[in-house]
């Protein structure tokens, strides 16, 4: 199974029986869900473009096929660029959150040619937030370890394109003064408690709180 961000709207790629999981999720949260069952020679493409076109967070399931021929499919129209963030926790517990471009966000970014996805987490969130000390621990993986990256899509220069995430556990004792990365259109950084962090959930992604929801667990 693959879960794909086209802006706020999930697209889920399953087989049979994950699809049957996929589909309880939804309607036990409320959100919209289309099913797209495929076949062999049935056009991907128009499910990405209804993604794209559809505004407000509502849910895309295709199935019908093998779900690693169809998650195949559905990538080969993306350029695809690796970036890597981490969710970093303090010594009290509290997380480490930016705000970004009008939204809270987790810091992340691009991996730089001969980085490790590791080495380019802690560098990422060391330059967007300005904090010093930070000791890299295990990878965030989804869907019970089947997913090891969170996938965002968006266009740039004309080209679809993902963004294909790489996430690890952090901890921090470090008390330097934050400084955001203002070239980056961080406007804000801070250390927030569990609570703090839900109420800024209102104004973020739904990614992020997917990250959060497998570091902290499905109760978050």
């Amino acid at each position: 199974m693959l879960r794909i961000y086209v802006g706020d709207n999930e697209v889920i790629i399953a087989g049979k029986k994950k699809s049957e999981k996929v589909i309880r999720r939804f309607k036990k949260s409320r959100v919209p869900l289309q099913v797209f069952q495929l076949k062999k020679g049935d056009d991907v493409k128009s499910v990405i473009e209804q993604a794209e076109h559809t505004y407000g967070a509502q849910g895309f399931l295709i199935t019908g096929m093998k779900s690693k021929k169809l998650a195949t499919k559905y990538l080969s129209y993306y350029r695809i660029l690796e970036a890597a963030g981490g969710v970093v926790l303090s010594e009290d517990q509290k997380v480490l959150m930016m705000f970004r471009r009008g939204k809270w966000d987790l810091p992340k970014g691009k991996i730089d040619p001969g980085e490790t996805d590791r080495e380019a987490a802690e560098r990422e969130v060391k330059e967007e937030t300005g904090i010093i000390e930070v000791k890299v621990g295990r990878r965030i993986l989804f869907h019970e370890g089947h997913q090891d990256c969170t996938y965002h899509t968006y266009w740039l220069g004309g080209v679809r394109t993902i963004k294909k995430t790489h996430w690890f556990k952090m901890k921090s004792s470090d008390r330097h003064e934050l400084i955001p990365q203002a070239d980056e259109g961080i406007t804000e950084v801070g250390w927030y408690s569990k609570k703090q962090v839900k109420t800024k959930l209102n104004n973020s992604y739904r990614s992020v709180r997917w990250v959060l929801e497998e570091y902290f667990g499905k109760d978050f």
